[in-house]
């Protein structure tokens, strides 16, 4: 009993092995395989997620192995994998790659901030726990603001401290005053 659904860029189809079912994601791109296997391990149906050669039709490739957890059937797990990957643009940055690296080096000295940075743009590039994506930006934001502006302040309660940074930093009072 195999399900085959086609979208541009993945399929996905039910397997049974030892009469436990799973479900195997095929990708257009394998280029992609790293960011989808980890896109998927977040799911909460889903158990185990291993990356498989196929070498069937003459193709060789890189495929996904999907187990659902003990309470969640395959069939399940397969609508959650669906959903979320059809918010994923395969193939396509979703933010500028010389931004990224722009922020990231600016959080270099920054770790947690850097950490919940980079799993806000995994989120976000995923295309579902959109909620978790602004809450992971605005904590990284206020990781680093807290250490570069060597305080314990909330995001919210910062601005006067952004103000007067900028205003050590030599920024025009026009600029400075907006804080």
């Amino acid at each position: 009993m195999n399900k085959y659904y086609k979208n541009m860029d993945f399929a996905t189809e039910i397997r049974e092995a030892f009469e436990k079912k799973y479900v195997k994601v095929f990708l257009k791109e394998s280029d992609d395989i790293e960011l989808v296997k980890s896109t998927l391990e977040q799911i909460k149906s889903i158990h185990k997620v291993n990356i498989t050669e196929s070498h069937s039709g003459g193709n060789d490739s890189l495929t996904l192995t999907i187990y659902p957890k003990k309470m969640c059937t395959a069939e399940s797990v397969e609508k959650d994998i669906k959903k979320c990957l059809s918010g994923i643009d395969l193939g396509k940055p979703n933010m500028g790659e010389v931004e990224k690296i722009q922020v990231l080096g600016k959080l270099d000295s920054c770790p947690k901030a850097k950490k919940l940075f980079n799993q806000a743009i995994e989120k976000r590039n995923m295309g579902c726990y959109e909620r978790n994506t602004l809450d992971d930006m605005r904590l990284s934001l206020e990781l680093f603001l807290k250490q570069k502006l060597g305080n314990n302040q909330s995001l919210e309660n910062q601005i006067k401290h952004i103000g007067q940074y900028q205003k050590e930093k030599g920024r025009s009072a026009e600029f400075t005053n907006m804080f």
